[in-house]
């Protein structure tokens, strides 16, 4: 049985229809019928989301971010980003009926349900749905940097077994949530008298579809993971000391707050849960400083008691991604 006005799409992604032809949502009472018109099924955890800035109803509010943990339809990966009509509350898990290019779902209209609420269609899925997919290991906190070595074939940083290696130091931010979100990679590499720098775009691979994945100059990952980016080399802004920057991130040392300040809330929380993943960004660092590997992350830099060194650095960061061309 269905309730609601029917517009003749697939679940409720009416975001991408123009408003005057929008309706009222269906509700698909029997999971069968959600599950037939949904591309990816999936339960996981809100770790962040993004308002789009658009108002109304049926329409996507919010990109929330998903980190998945287990899989019925589809391939999502270990995260995945979801455009929805209502926000979601940071830190719950949901059950979600998914679909479209960007992905959406539907809270006012059931498609995406947290899971106390939704024991039928769970129950549902775990009678119906044979061999679902195992739940993902979760991604290192380098990915980012490690899915664009692979696209570009550079080699694994890691501690050498000789005294003379090459320092390198690698700085970006955590994979974009919303698509065409191009972000910069920064690589500082030492030539033995000082450091020499090489700036790069990237941009996730399967879940940007605005971005191109072919064209002069650009390089994409060949797995098929969700992790995987596409590359491309771009200009590199005069006017730096790369020496004295690629001093001051190796300097950087975790947690980039005092201990008792908590990262700050997402906007579009409904509980107050402490977000993972907010909208102020994510600085990530991969250096090999000598014989020594070091790592170091820092959520939200621009957001609450950072370090003033770490915001120093994703503020530059962040103005070499804003100096590089548009990518098409």
């Amino acid at each position: 049985m269905r309730t609601g006005i029917s517009c003749g799409l697939s679940l409720v992604l009416l975001a991408y229809v123009p408003s005057t032809l929008r309706a009222q949502c269906v509700i698909f009472d029997k999971p069968e019928e959600l599950y037939a018109r949904s591309d990816v099924v999936f339960r996981g955890t809100a770790v962040a989301q993004k308002p789009t800035g658009i108002g109304g109803s049926h329409v996507i509010v919010q990109i929330a971010t998903f980190q998945v943990d287990q899989t019925w339809k589809g391939q999502p990966g270990r995260q995945v980003a979801v455009g929805a009509d209502e926000p979601f509350e940071i830190g719950k898990e949901y059950l979600v009926f998914a679909g479209g290019k960007p992905m959406s779902t539907s809270i006012e209209c059931r498609a995406a349900e947290l899971v106390d609420h939704a024991k039928g269609k769970l129950e549902w899925l775990s009678t119906n749905v044979r061999l679902p997919i195992s739940p993902p290991v979760a991604p290192s906190r380098m990915e980012p940097i490690k899915a664009v070595a692979r696209a570009m074939n550079w080699p694994e940083l890691q501690e050498p077994a000789g005294v003379d290696a090459v320092s390198e130091v690698r700085i970006t931010d955590w994979y974009p949530n919303w698509a065409g979100a191009q972000v910069p990679l920064l690589r500082l590499l030492h030539n033995g008298t000082h450091f020499e720098a090489q700036l790069f775009a990237w941009w996730p691979k399967r879940d940007s579809p605005p971005m191109p994945r072919a064209g002069t100059g650009i390089v994409c990952g060949d797995q098929v993971d969700w992790s995987e980016v596409c590359v491309k080399a771009v200009p590199v802004p005069v006017g730096h000391d790369w020496d004295e920057v690629a001093t001051q991130a190796l300097k950087l040392k975790e947690p980039c707050r005092p201990p008792k300040i908590p990262v700050p809330t997402s906007p579009g929380s409904l509980t107050g849960a402490v977000s993972t993943n907010v909208d102020s960004g994510d600085l990530l660092m991969e250096a090999l400083e000598g014989r020594a590997y070091h790592t170091y992350w820092c959520n939200a830099p621009t957001s609450g008691s950072v370090d003033r060194a770490a915001l120093d650095v994703y503020n530059m960061l962040v103005a070499l991604g804003r100096s590089s061309p548009r990518i098409r």
